[in-house]
């Protein structure tokens, strides 16, 4: 089974072709954390959806939150850099084979972003047979956009399933791949591989688990990479903070008050900011003046960086049509209560509220 959870901002439902029997369909990844087979996709809309009941647990509480303790990072992380890959660094050896094999031939179904990291709750493993090594679990995939001091979930899956193992040479290789299956199936697929009381437990537990295993994949990918990674946010959610152990470390989600009506110097460019009901997605929408006497309509929507006072964003409506040239751009809320609105090719403009 593939649970596909896209998040970028598109307007159209994006379906794939999967591997070894998973459907086409973490993001996330919406939260996505559910283990059932179910496609999800987010579009801009002019109200944001009701999130799921799984999803609904998952989100950060909202205004109310703790003093924020975070400096803005020094340099802001741009699209385009190239990040190590995720290494597993624990003792078993089975983990990073398994990496390997999604890597090889999962990753690439997934649209391109900075950081491809495996979430893998596992359940059991039997080595008894040296030929036939089993890995049983909830194999989940995502990629992220670094952005300030977030992981910012763009797609990702999820393949509860058992992973098949031989030796090979030092290591080990996987050699075939059971995922639970999506639609008519599902029920048959889902009993053969988690036969035992046991195993089909784990796997309804596995819903739940996934928010902590996802921080700790994080956490572990900052600590060997030495990146400042703070959180984890999927798209429309609050970020979670990925070492909440950490003293010295308060998750600040107020966000800032930016709703209504702003322009720039000449009025030449507007912009409307509607905040969400719930979330960090707020929803821009800019009017500029062209060359000559057209207007340019440009329809945001923006996630919050907890750490940076930017929002992020990697579509981009001109028109009412999607736009290529401007998929990528940010709106920075600066300290003297002006926003910079960074995008595409263009010119930075600077726009102040509306008296």
């Amino acid at each position: 089974m593939k649970n596909l959870i896209v998040v970028t901002l598109i307007a159209s439902m994006m379906a794939a072709t999967m591997l070894g029997g998973c459907a086409s369909g973490n993001a996330g990844q919406g939260s996505g954390q559910e283990a059932a087979a179910q496609e999800q996709t987010q579009e801009p809309a002019a109200e944001e959806a009701e999130p799921a009941e799984d999803q609904a647990a998952d989100a950060q509480p909202a205004a109310e939150a703790q003093e924020d303790v975070l400096e803005p990072a020094a340099d802001t992380v741009t699209a385009g850099e190239e990040y190590p890959a995720f290494v597993f660094t624990g003792e078993d050896p089975y983990m990073q084979p398994i990496f390997t094999y999604f890597e090889e031939n999962i990753k690439d179904m997934y649209p391109e972003a900075d950081i491809f990291l495996p979430e893998f709750d596992i359940f059991r493993e039997d080595d008894s047979d040296p030929e036939d090594i089993k890995v049983w679990g909830n194999f989940w995939v995502s990629k992220y956009n670094y952005r300030g001091t977030t992981l910012m979930a763009m797609s990702g899956g999820s393949y509860p399933g058992c992973m098949h193992l031989k030796a090979d040479g030092d290591g080990y290789v996987v050699t075939s791949a059971e995922f639970v299956e999506d639609g008519t199936n599902y029920d048959d697929s889902l009993k053969k591989i988690f036969s035992d009381d046991e195993l089909m437990a784990a796997f309804q537990a596995s819903g739940d688990d996934m928010m902590d295993v996802r921080a700790n994949t994080a956490h572990s990918y900052a600590e060997q990479t030495g990146l400042n990674i703070r959180a984890y946010q999927d798209y429309g959610w609050d970020p979670v903070q990925i070492s909440p152990e950490d003293a010295d470390f308060a998750m600040d989600l107020q966000y800032p008050d930016i709703a209504g009506t702003w322009s720039d110097a000449d009025q030449s460019t507007k912009m409307e900011v509607t905040l969400p009901d719930s979330g960090s997605t707020f929803q821009f929408d800019i009017t500029t003046a062209g060359a000559d006497t057209t207007e340019d309509h440009y329809s945001i929507y923006a996630t919050y960086e907890m750490g940076t006072q930017t929002f992020w964003y990697w579509d981009c409506w001109v028109n009412d049509e999607q736009s290529e040239d401007e998929a990528v751009g940010c709106l920075v809320v600066n300290e003297d209560n002006t926003i910079t609105w960074n995008h595409g090719d263009g010119d930075a403009v600077v726009l102040v509220r509306a008296q």
